[in-house]
This record gives structure tokens, C-alpha cells and sequence, in this order.
């Protein structure tokens, strides 16, 4: 089961659409997660990073691609590129994703 969040270079998926569970350009995902708020974890999946996202102010994830690890790290943003090109070229696990960015300074704003 394969979800697509759609990119800037999709000619290909576009062609073979019907073998996605969906085709997005964006997508929020509630996580079932017991140690998250209220035992859920919002994740804001975008092609692109973002600098403020939904709830980015309460904690809420975002994940993105496009700049294949070259775009500099936030420390204190609870952002990650999750391209493959950058974890081994292998997918990254929502609970990869959680202690990556739960390793990173951020603070709640207020």
C-alpha cells in the first residue's frame, strides 16, 4: 500500500496513478502514539520543507523531501527531510522519524 505525497518531477507516477492508495500534494496524518498528546502524533507531509506548519507551534511534525539533504538542518524545528537519498535510500520509519526529532531542541513558543 503505497501513499504519494506528490513532488515537482511526478510525469511517471502520474502515468500509473491507479497504483496508489492516493496521490496528495499535501496531507495531515494523526498517528496513533500513547506517549504523544491525547495518544495521538500530527505529521504534515509536504513535498516541500516549510518553516511553520499546522500546529508547529504545538509540536506537530513535518516531514519533506525535495532538497535531497541539502537544504541546513533546523536544530530547534521538529522538521526532516525524509528523502531516501538521505536515510541510505531506504524509507524512514515513523518511529525513526520520532527519535530523530525528538532529539532536537525545540521549544514550545509561549
Amino acid at each position: 500500500r503505497i501513499h504519494l505525497i506528490r513532488g515537482n518531477h511526478e510525469a511517471a507516477a502520474a502515468a500509473c496513478a491507479d497504483a496508489f492508495v492516493w496521490v496528495k500534494d499535501y496531507h495531515e496524518l494523526h498517528v496513533q502514539d500513547t506517549t504523544s498528546h491525547q495518544g495521538k502524533q500530527l505529521v504534515v507531509l509536504l513535498h516541500y520543507a516549510m518553516r511553520v506548519w499546522n500546529a508547529s507551534h504545538h509540536g506537530s511534525f513535518h516531514v519533506f523531501g525535495h532538497s535531497h539533504g541539502t537544504l541546513p538542518d533546523d536544530p530547534a524545528a521538529r522538521s526532516l527531510d525524509v528523502g531516501v537519498d538521505v536515510h541510505g535510500f531506504a524509507p524512514v520509519s515513523y518511529h525513526e522519524v520520532k527519535n530523530l526529532l525528538l532529539q532536537k531542541a525545540w521549544v514550545r513558543p509561549y
